[in-house]
């Protein structure tokens, strides 16, 4: 017994995720984040004028600080008082307004622009208001702040004196101390003492007289800091730059909107299992995949009524590939079906049918789609068994009763439009049903091939079509893809082991 070498599976890299890919998609939908760019324009300008800047108000206060400490560190603590909830509240009571402290905040900055120089920027609906909300924001930081230093004065004067008790009577007593041990007799461990004792006084002379000086220096300095901090530059109303403004609210919106719709462009590129390569599509239908530029559909008025589209972009690469399956000479039925969208296929296939009939080949069209599409191309409306004259050329179109779900070719309609004379070509297009089956389909044609637009349908749609027209026992020639991608450089064979073609009917 042999064994059955086993194909080894790879991985396509072209299948991965890629910048390609990323490129692709974002090409392919350039309409959803192009036009979530402008709306996102739209939007930001249409805030400039629903909801217009507020007026703003600026003053700058010069602050005084202690000259002992770093001028750096002390101005941050003053940007902190000014923001705070405190400094916000006296300021709401001295302008009479009941919003609340966090949104009163929220209407006033507080910067450092140097060490010594705050900046109490204001906003509000009106310029006098802003101007109004700024003056009383600085009056109140002035008034907390000198509360502040003259609480802290007071409390520090109050530790110093203690500390001052303190030292002092240590120093007393390292005095009286000293002075027992000068009167002592003359010794080795005397003179040892004696010159630690005198170290240690003073230091403690120099301390004492240290905190006798700050005491003496404490309310000077305070009254420093007090009196040299002032409003430098009175409250007063910032011109808004009202193009400025307006620019950047659209430039924003513009950002926005676009980097909305890119994230929703990858996102679902990205989430999708919706095949777009002709080889994926070419795996699940089992067959050769070809695929077709994008549309350009255009057309010109027949003789008699309707409309016969003129063979150019899509519609004409799409009939070019589907005459690919209809040799020059004997009987050929052909099914067309259309997997995801009837009408590029309807439209090729009409214009195939009225090329093959000028070319003196007797052309029967069956349109078993359910809507007519090919029909209607033609200018045929209602149902039955119609001659049909377009462009020079004559052919028949057969079109199924409304209730007729899946009619079989060897009867009816059909037995109808051969009686006089066989045709040399029978042209059908179908759309295949799962509920219904395809059995009656091989009562219209022996070759078949599948139209489907890239990125449409899913893996298991296209596989049932595959399978639902090789147990129909019909030969499937090809498939067709539609609005395949640019970039797409596979060849679109399947690569199924075992998979067969079952001879013509």
């Amino acid at each position: 017994m042999t064994t059955r070498p086993q194909r080894r599976r790879t991985v396509d890299p072209a299948g991965l995720t890629s910048l390609r890919f990323i490129g692709d998609a974002m090409r392919r939908r350039a309409w959803v984040w192009c036009g979530a760019g402008m709306a996102g324009l739209v939007i930001g300008a249409a805030l400039y004028v629903l909801a217009p800047t507020a007026y703003q108000a600026q003053t700058s206060i010069l602050v005084t600080s202690n000259s002992t400490e770093d001028s750096g560190t002390q101005i941050e603590g003053d940007v902190e008082i000014a923001q705070n909830a405190q400094v916000a509240e006296g300021a709401m009571d001295e302008l009479g307004s009941r919003q609340s402290v966090g949104a009163f905040l929220a209407s006033y900055t507080v910067t450092a622009v140097s060490d010594q120089i705050l900046q109490i920027t204001a906003k509000a609906g009106s310029s006098d208001a802003a101007i109004r909300e700024a003056r009383a924001v600085a009056a109140v930081f002035l008034n907390f702040r000198t509360y502040e230093l003259t609480t802290q004065q007071r409390l520090g004067m109050t530790a110093l004196r203690s500390l001052i008790a303190s030292h002092r009577q240590q120093f007393r007593s390292l005095t009286a101390k000293l002075a027992r041990v000068t009167a002592e007799p003359n010794s080795r461990a005397r003179k040892i003492e004696l010159r630690r004792l005198r170290k240690k006084y003073r230091k403690a002379s120099i301390a004492l007289g240290a905190l006798g000086y700050t005491l003496t220096n404490y309310p000077a300095l305070t009254q420093s800091m007090v009196k040299g901090t002032q409003v430098l530059d009175p409250a007063a109303p910032i011109p808004p730059s009202r193009r400025h403004i307006a620019v950047i609210n659209a430039i924003a919106g513009l950002i926005c909107g676009l980097g909305i719709g890119l994230s929703i462009v990858v996102a679902s590129a990205l989430i999708s299992d919706r095949p777009r390569r002709r080889d994926d599509v070419a795996r699940m239908l089992g067959s050769v995949v070809r695929s077709v530029d994008r549309p350009r559909l255009t057309g010109v008025p027949l003789r008699g009524r309707g409309r016969i589209p003129v063979p150019r972009g899509e519609i004409h690469h799409l009939s070019n590939r589907l005459r690919e399956a209809i040799p020059d000479r004997g009987r050929t039925a052909l099914a067309v079906v259309a997997v995801d969208s009837v009408r590029p296929a309807a439209m090729a296939l009409a214009s195939m049918a009225v090329s093959c009939a000028r070319e003196g080949r007797r052309v029967v069209l069956a349109d078993l789609s359910g809507r007519a599409s090919a029909a209607h191309v033609l200018g045929v409306r209602g149902p039955g068994v119609h001659q049909v004259e377009a462009s020079g050329a004559t052919l028949v179109v057969v079109v199924p009763e409304p209730g007729d779900v899946e009619p079989a070719g060897h009867s009816g309609i059909a037995s109808q439009a051969v009686a006089h004379e066989p045709a040399d070509l029978l042209l059908s297009l179908a759309e295949l049903d799962p509920a219904v089956g395809t059995d009656q389909l091989a009562t219209w044609a022996t070759d078949v091939a599948v139209v489907m637009t890239a990125g449409r349908c899913s893996p298991k749609t296209i596989h049932a079509v595959g399978e639902m027209v090789r147990l129909a026992g019909l030969r499937l020639a090809f498939g067709v893809l539609l609005r395949a991608d640019k970039t797409d450089e596979s060849v679109g064979l399947a690569r199924l082991s075992g998979s067969r073609q079952p001879s013509r009917v």
